[in-house]
């Protein structure tokens, strides 16, 4: 970022995303008659502050063309490249060791330099995760910085969430390396969904798949179905990534229907526009499950009901009627006995 020549002022630096609203005000001053070598250092830091990878320095040295209060961001590798001494390996050093180093690169070229380095707070170290997490918020990064270990870091999913995990990085911090990624130059952000099971699946994408700073991580609820009434498992099922599931796969992962089961008077109990009022569609899943009908699709939030048979029923009430009496009969027979 250029700054108008002579002493520079105030880096403001402010980034809004969907969890949350970053903001970073940095402060810088060249010092005047500085002695060669001199560490001046902002933001809270210290000379002792140590550099690490993607940090960045404002760097100021007097008859060094080139050098001009610009912030110089510190590569992956840790390097960071600079006009008339290129490559330079900043990261593991203070801001005093790395001033002092290129001071002495420098007197090859000026015969006294006189430079200043900051180091700019590594608020950009960090990232957000929204809603359908166990810790919500700003988070630092790890040093193992895959996915899934990030996820790990901030104590995993919650119960009810989904699945899928949506991505939103700047455009400056480089492409997400997904099929789904999108790039919006409006905002100046990409985004893109993975699923973490088929992540599992797929060892490449799994390590190279890393979470960059500011980098906003969010995670929506899971998208189920609910089978209930006469069935072996009744429950939640959770969709994945797949807009519905076929009744017959889900009264298999409901274990079965229950002896006094009625499939054929089975019915859906479907949302009418996301509203708390519900359509009822009736379906034969006896047929379904005997081949003899085509599969019905069960969508996010059906609840299906298999209704108890009433034959059946009534056949347990009968023998209710007759039974308890009899058993009755003879407890008092054996008392009146004794």
């Amino acid at each position: 970022m250029n700054r108008p020549n002579g002493t520079f002022g105030m880096l403001r630096m402010k980034r809004s995303v969907i969890a949350f609203a970053m903001a970073a005000t940095f402060h810088s001053g060249v010092m005047s008659g500085q002695q060669a070598g001199a560490v001046d250092v902002g933001g809270g830091s210290s000379a002792n502050s140590s550099i690490g990878a993607e940090d960045q320095l404002l760097i100021a040295a007097a008859d060094v063309p080139g050098v001009s209060d610009k912030p110089m961001r510190i590569e992956s590798d840790g390097t960071v490249t600079l006009p008339l001494v290129g490559r330079m390996r900043a990261e593991g050093l203070t801001v005093e060791q790395f001033s002092n180093q290129l001071t002495a690169e420098l007197r090859a070229y000026v015969r006294s330099p006189r430079v200043s380095v900051k180091l700019i707070p590594k608020i950009e170290n960090r990232f957000a995760v929204a809603a359908g997490f166990n810790n919500p918020g700003v988070h630092p990064l790890p040093e193992q910085r895959q996915l899934m270990n990030v996820i790990a870091t901030v104590g995993g999913l919650q119960a009810n969430a989904g699945s899928t995990i949506k991505i939103i990085r700047r455009l400056d911090m480089g492409p997400i390396p997904l099929p789904s990624a999108v790039e919006d130059p409006t905002s100046n952000v990409s985004t893109a969904t993975v699923n973490l099971n088929r992540l599992v699946e797929t060892p490449g994408t799994l390590e190279s798949l890393v979470v960059k700073p500011n980098d906003v991580l969010s995670v929506e609820p899971a998208r189920t179905v609910f089978l209930t009434g006469e069935v072996l498992k009744p429950g939640a099922f959770e969709l994945s990534d797949r807009e519905s599931i076929g009744l017959a796969e889900l009264v298999s992962l409901g274990g079965g229907f229950g002896r006094e089961a009625a499939p054929d008077k089975a019915r859906i109990l479907r949302q009418i526009l996301n509203g708390s009022k519900r359509a009822e569609i009736p379906v034969n899943a006896a047929s379904i499950l005997a081949g003899k009908a085509v599969d019905f699709p069960v969508q996010a939030n059906d609840i299906v009901e298999i209704p108890r048979s009433r034959s059946k029923a009534n056949g347990a009430k009968t023998v209710l009627r007759y039974v308890v009496p009899a058993a009755a009969s003879a407890v008092i027979y054996v008392l009146i006995r004794r």
